[in-house]
């Protein structure tokens, strides 16, 4: 019981983290600037993860 408990509240966590990437992405989608900012640092972030 105590395990789904923790399952539970990561996956809650995780969805939380998903959420605010997504609100933090459409809010830079409003600007142009920041969009271009932004592809470059995903750009910067993918490149180092490969």
């Amino acid at each position: 019981m105590v395990i789904i408990l923790i399952v539970l509240k990561h996956s809650a966590h995780r969805l939380q983290r998903s959420l605010m990437a997504l609100e933090t992405a459409a809010a830079i989608a409003r600007t142009p600037i920041r969009l271009v900012f932004a592809i470059k640092t995903l750009t910067c972030v993918v490149a180092r993860q490969a």
